[in-house]
């Protein structure tokens, strides 16, 4: 990745005797006074105010003075001071502003309209600070309109100039308001607008609102993202000027506007998002379509009604709460919705095995797993046959086959993405992490002494658990047949009893329960397939 030369910081400084008359309004601008939102300095009072007389009035050396998750980095001392010193910069007065948090609602909104009398009128939305219902609404955006929203349409209609150029801007959670207000402007009013910024923000998903809006809207957006770019790859909107920025952070921290880099002509740019980058916003992406509308929103009143728990009300308060509040909130999220635990699964599922099971996907094994009966019939009388002809030999050979197989699948597709990336280690590192763990895995069940014989109970524990919950679920589905909810009660019994066993028999007693528990599932499946073959089940 490319590290910039010089920062927001030093183009303030640069800057500093400049007028807009002499250097033009441009895109570096717009940075800076998106960046100078974040900052607490538009309360009650500030009205009327220039940017110099607030932060010459405030401790800007207070990390609580920066309204954002982990109070920024370093650089947001030098940086204000340098807008407050800016004969560029610190002449711009408050002209308007708003403030709204409201835990009930899920709503953290602020905003400001920045003028330099008879030149410039910014309109800046804040993004997302430390406040829990910050961060929900930001979630929000993938099932609903949200407040903050609405508010930001009302609070551009209402501050847009008729005597100096109009500006909307935003980063993050204030990018996607800048979008909304932009796209959903009246025609009487859009006209006024200059530019529209959106800076390293989310889009909007097609359920919740006509994507007709924002293509309207495009020609007059500009859209900037790092190299590195989460959030501002989610419902990824179409605009056609969209640029690439380098940043001095690495990852996810490259999000931060004070790390992207500037030149004396311009923005420090890149071709193009790295492909670790791409990869993870695909990830995402895949999740959010693999999930229903009405899934996601339960699951995400759930995660943030754990977060709350315990009277938290910003993500310093969850952190602060230590080990014991993480438990809490474990065991809240343990508690929770059917939906919302299958769309954690779906979500941890798509991290660590995303490409696995996206080959796995492409191949219909999972549709048709999901999707038959007959499948898991003849799924258990293939196990069972396994389990009758178990050894210890068997069970270890099952072990380093599963394990190698699966570690064979990473390593293949690691290569593939490898290859894609034009032998660029450092962009795939991640994977190639994960190839090694599982390769030091398969080298101690070979030649650690019990490894494989310890392994392999665990994995026929495991199916025998994972069989006793999927029956029990039979058994409660009062649809079914009498006769079949009875069986299914008598497969959860015994399935649960020899899960429980192999994790506690001794070696030489594994036999007897692997060739009990292999004759079960035989009878069990084969019953299975004669009432379907016989169509005594309905599908």
């Amino acid at each position: 990745m490319k590290t910039p030369e010089y920062s927001l910081t030093d183009y303030v400084k640069w800057t500093s005797s400049a007028g807009f008359d002499v250097l033009p309004f441009s895109e570096r601008d717009a940075l800076v006074l998106s960046d100078v939102i974040y900052f607490n300095l538009f309360g009650e009072g500030s009205e009327g105010k220039t940017l110099n007389e607030l932060i010459e009035g405030a401790d800007v050396t207070d990390p609580a003075i920066v309204m954002r998750l982990g109070n920024g980095i370093p650089e947001h001392v030098p940086f204000i001071k340098a807008v407050a010193s800016s004969g560029r910069f610190g002449g711009f007065k408050v002209a308007a502003r708003e403030e709204s948090l409201d835990s009930e609602r899920s709503v953290q909104f602020c905003a400001a309209s920045l003028r330099l009398p008879g030149m410039i009128n910014f309109i800046v939305f804040r993004g997302t600070d430390d406040s829990i219902a910050g961060w929900k609404e930001d979630f929000m955006i993938s099932f609903t309109k949200t407040e903050a929203q609405r508010l930001a349409l009302d609070f551009a209609s209402r501050n847009l100039s008729d005597t100096e150029d109009n500006y909307i801007s935003g980063h993050s959670k204030g990018a996607n308001l800048a979008l909304y207000a932009a796209a959903l402007l009246p025609d009487s009013l859009r006209h006024m607008l200059k530019r529209t910024f959106v800076l390293d923000g989310p889009g909007f998903c097609s359920d919740v609102l006509d994507l007709s809006l924002i293509a309207k809207a495009a020609p007059g957006i500009t859209r900037i993202i790092p190299e590195y770019s989460l959030i501002g790859k989610l419902f990824e909107p179409d605009i056609p000027d969209t640029r690439v920025v380098a940043s001095s952070e690495n990852g996810l921290m490259q999000h931060e506007l004070l790390s992207w880099g500037v030149r004396p002509d311009g923005l420090d740019l890149v071709p193009a998002n790295s492909p670790a980058s791409e990869d993870l916003s695909l990830i995402i992406k895949e999740w959010i379509e693999d999930v229903p509308t009405a899934d996601r929103e339960k699951f995400i009143d759930d995660l943030f009604g754990a977060l709350e728990s315990g009277g938290s009300k910003t993500m310093s308060d969850v952190s602060a709460r230590g080990v014991d509040g993480f438990d809490d909130i474990l065991q809240k999220l343990a508690g929770s919705s059917e939906a919302s635990k299958k769309t954690a699964a779906r979500l941890s599922g798509a991290f660590l095995f995303g490409d696995f099971v996206k080959t796995l996907r492409k191949s219909g094994i999972i549709e048709a797993i999901r999707g038959s009966r007959l499948i898991t019939s003849l799924l258990m009388i293939g196990i069972g046959v396994v389990m009758v002809c178990t050894s210890k030999v068997i069970i270890e050979a099952i072990s380093v086959i599963l394990m190698a197989g699966f570690a064979l699948i990473q390593i293949i597709l690691t290569i593939r993405r490898l290859k894609a990336t034009g032998w660029k280690l450092d962009q795939v590192r991640e994977r190639i992490y994960v190839n090694i763990i599982l390769v030091v895995m398969l080298v101690c069940l070979i030649f650690k002494q019990g490894a494989l014989f310890l392994t392999g109970s665990g994995v026929f524990s495991v199916i025998g658990l994972i069989m006793a919950f999927q029956s029990l679920r039979e058994a409660g589905d009062k649809k079914r047949k009498s006769a079949m909810r009875v069986l299914s009660y008598i497969e959860t019994a015994a399935s649960a009893f020899y899960g429980v066993a192999f994790l506690i028999v001794p070696q030489d007693k594994v036999f007897w329960f692997a060739l009990s528990a292999g004759i079960l599932l035989i009878v069990d499946g084969a019953l299975r397939l004669a009432a379907i073959l016989f169509g005594k089940v309905k599908e």
